[in-house]
């Protein structure tokens, strides 16, 4: 059954250096996402993610099996259905994970803002179309396609003639990069969402299209009304006064390529990366814990293994009867514990420091080596209680142990044991006040036909030991004799 305690055991011992550098890697692969679903805002969709991450959680926890058998059984369908879903997505994470393309100093002056406001309210005012791309720091390779580079200094002229109606890239962009055209009549990528109403042509949707791939400043001069919009991180906005289009050109501009920021301003803009980063680590961690409860199925189990008695003192000897078995109730994921062979499994007892008289064993962990995961949560019985007692030196007859019969017509005369005697160490109650016995090991009367010396073992007592390391052999000396027939 599912235990929530055990299972916040089981999460304090996975969190080693593996478990702490999961969880970090969970918060990066979190960080980006966050940020490219920031960008596209397809919210809705990860809204869904995470109530059936909840809802698989809780079946989880409440062991609602037809739950959990349908996620389980399409989960690799919905995992295929998320990267097609989220292919754009996916694509500019990996982008900017390779990239990391970090804010460069570049030599512009003031005068690209002023040029390419000149020229876009130029264009504007006698209504020829125009699309600028100013980049920011995402790299725009993967999102561009077609257009010729051309890599010419930033001019009024230079501009008006590529957007001019009889050039043959008017109805491309232009990307504007360190005072420089690096590119012209270059294709965007079309918006897909309903951010942009269908009134709007291919050249604004274009525009809005590439904002919302990247952070690039995307600007858009309309032929029909004449009007400037500025595209940028899936917004447009409409810019009526030229001052104002020159402050927002010359803004982005600075925030690309300065490095130059004071500390009270690095504070301010380190405080929302460090917001960002910390709640990505709990919800890191969250979703590590939901993959170590849902995969690793919390549970208990009970199982029995053999207990095997050592370190019993050489004088001293165990006079009661002693537990063979012992049924231990384990707790841990439900893989591991499916894995545990019970063959393979033992409680030890060390008797190396027990002393004479009744003794009462605990079985804790330290009797029982258990793989990393795995709990002793209890035994029956909890406890062993045994009994040693002392070795003396007593002497012991030996007698013959005859089984079967002889063959027709034969019979035995005597069966004698050299030698009769045998020392051994028994504890002081074994045998009583009686004479003290022990037996050979069996020895078969149908294989014998004459008289014979036969070698045979001693069969041991139990709870007694030989005086030296192994028991001796004896030799028993059987006479035998014709039957007379009966008149």
């Amino acid at each position: 059954m599912y235990n929530s305690k055990l299972a916040l055991e089981t999460i304090k011992t996975s969190l080693d250096w593996k478990g702490f550098l999961d969880i970090l890697l969970i918060a990066v692969v979190l960080f980006f996402a966050y940020h490219a679903l920031n960008r596209l805002k397809t919210w809705k969709i990860l809204f869904g993610i995470s109530v059936a991450v909840v809802v698989l959680l809780i079946a989880n926890i409440l062991e609602l099996t037809g739950v959990r058998w349908i996620y389980s059984n399409l989960s690799n369908v919905a995992l295929i259905g998320l990267v097609v879903v989220f292919q754009p997505e996916i694509r500019k994470m990996f982008e900017r994970m390779v990239s990391l393309k970090s804010s460069r100093r570049m030599r512009m002056k003031m005068e690209p803002s002023s040029v390419i406001s000149e020229a876009t309210f130029a264009m504007a005012k006698i209504k020829q179309g125009a699309l600028l791309v100013l980049p920011g720091k995402d790299p725009l390779g993967q999102c561009l396609s077609g257009g010729f580079s051309l890599n010419g200094d930033l001019s009024f002229p230079l501009l008006m003639s590529i957007f001019d109606h009889n050039s043959p890239g008017h109805d491309g962009a232009v990307t504007i990069e360190n005072g420089k055209i690096t590119h012209f009549a270059v294709r965007l990528p079309l918006s897909e969402s309903d951010r942009i109403s269908e009134i709007f042509g291919t050249r604004h949707h274009a525009a809005m299209g590439l904002s919302e791939l990247c952070d690039a400043l995307v600007i858009a001069v309309s032929e029909e009304k004449g009007t400037v919009r500025i595209f940028q991180n899936g917004k447009t906005e409409l810019v009526e006064a030229q001052e104002e289009f020159q402050v927002r050109v010359r803004s982005h501009l600075h925030s690309v390529a300065s490095l130059r920021v004071n500390m009270a301003n690095r504070r301010t803009r380190w405080m929302g990366p460090v917001l960002e980063a910390s709640f990505g680590l709990a919800l890191a961690f969250l979703c590590w814990f939901c993959i170590i409860v849902s995969q690793g199925e919390i549970i208990q189990k009970g199982i029995t293994v053999p207990v095997a008695y050592t370190g019993v003192p050489s004088d001293m000897t165990l006079v009661e009867d002693k537990l063979s078995e012992v049924t231990l109730l384990l707790g841990g994921p439900k893989s591991d514990i499916d894995a545990i062979e019970p063959n393979g499994m033992s409680i030890k007892v060390d008797l190396s420091h027990a002393t004479k008289g009744k003794q009462v064993y605990e079985i804790t962990r330290e009797n029982v080596q258990l793989p990393k995961g795995i709990r002793l949560m209890g035994a029956e019985p909890a406890q062993l209680s045994l009994k040693l007692e002392p070795l003396v030196v007593k002497e012991a007859k030996i007698k013959p142990q005859l089984v079967g019969k002889l063959s027709d017509g034969l019979k035995l005369l005597s069966a004698e044991v050299h030698p009769e005697t045998l020392k051994l160490m028994c504890p002081a109650s074994f045998g009583g006040r009686s004479d003290l016995s022990i037996t050979t090991a069996p020895i078969e009367l149908a294989s014998i036909n004459k008289d014979m010396s036969v070698n045979s073992q001693i069969a041991p007592p139990p709870k007694c030991r030989p005086v030296k390391d192994d028991w001796p052999s004896v030799e028993v000396a059987l006479k035998l004799a014709a039957k007379h027939p009966q008149s």
